[in-house]
């Protein structure tokens, strides 16, 4: 199917039960903000349909997601944080899976050795350094600046200590490197037995680890199988712009990527926006699927 195909094909609303969405590059624009198109096409689901789920998915905390979770209310659904590896529901953890201590460390000192290498890890709700001495290298302060807690007041020895006591319980880690760089980290990490990690990449400047039992898409087979039986996957509607969503695109109904999102991404979608991301891509199909009236205002949002 060609990619003006794609931009026409979506689903009626009839047939659609639930919307799971990825947020980095997806409902977020190019300076992390949530979209004002999509929060007015969001809105006016909340309103229409209160018991219609619209659920998160994606590799950020719970905690840096409250500009988009408060304001339309979906601590009332599901949500799968950490790209799927810890799932709520109504705000309280339901499953999380943890990467062992030791294959963290081990991947610290298989890349210590590169002085443009930075090491952080994840646990429900901050992000802590684990490489001394590249604090100030400027991929570790993206992640503050797309709304990631970097606890920047403990030295990396301690947290190193915290991880190995189990005190830290790590869900993602991430090898932060340069964009153009990023193959160094893959080789580097291509030793390590599959069982240890899988990897997986939503931002341009790091490869991410997750354990290997989880991702998004397991995260939402677990939704539609035990935390909401009657929806059926085939009527839920995914969107994404990413690698790491591409496990959420195989289990949903209808998967639709960002236009101008990863090209792994917009070959493996059923179906594409219109628009990018900076010009509200999610807001601009659902528009389209729920038949939102143009003179739909809704409530009044900070943007």
């Amino acid at each position: 199917m060609s990619v003006s195909d794609k931009s026409n094909n979506i689903p009626s609303a009839d047939t659609v039960q639930m919307v799971i969405s990825d947020v980095d590059g997806t409902l977020l624009d190019a300076h992390h903000r949530f979209h004002q198109r999509t929060y007015r096409a969001m809105s006016y689901i909340r309103e229409t349909r209160p018991d219609f789920p619209i659920v998160l998915a994606t590799g950020k905390q719970r905690s840096a997601v409250e500009a988009i979770r408060v304001p339309l209310g979906l601590d009332a659904f599901p949500a799968a944080h950490v790209n799927g590896c810890i799932l709520y529901n109504e705000g309280k953890v339901v499953s999380a899976e943890y990467l062992k201590p030791e294959v963290v460390m081990e991947v610290v000192d298989a890349t210590k050795h590169n002085s443009n290498i930075a090491n952080v890890v994840y646990d429900d709700q901050n992000v802590y350094i684990l490489t001394p001495g590249r604090e100030e290298l400027k991929n570790v302060k993206r992640l503050e600046e797309i709304g990631e807690k970097v606890v920047w007041s403990m030295p990396c020895d301690e947290a190193k200590a915290k991880v190995l006591s189990g005190e830290i319980k790590v869900i993602k880690m991430a090898v932060c490197e340069d964009p153009d760089k990023l193959d160094v980290v893959r080789d580097i990490l291509k030793p390590f037995p599959k069982d240890k990690f899988t990897t997986t990449q939503a931002l341009a400047y790091c490869i991410e680890l997750i354990p290997s039992s989880c991702n998004k898409g397991t995260a939402l087979q677990t939704i539609t199988n035990k935390i909401l039986p009657h929806i059926k996957n085939e009527n839920v509607i995914a969107f994404g712009d990413g690698q790491n969503d591409l496990t959420m695109f195989g289990v949903a109904g209808w998967s639709v990527a960002v236009k101008n999102g990863m090209q792994i991404a917009i070959d493996n979608a059923r179906a594409i926006s219109r628009v990018g991301n900076d010009e509200g891509a999610v807001g601009e199909v659902l528009e389209r699927v729920f038949n939102i009236p143009e003179n739909y205002t809704p409530p009044e949002y900070k943007f």
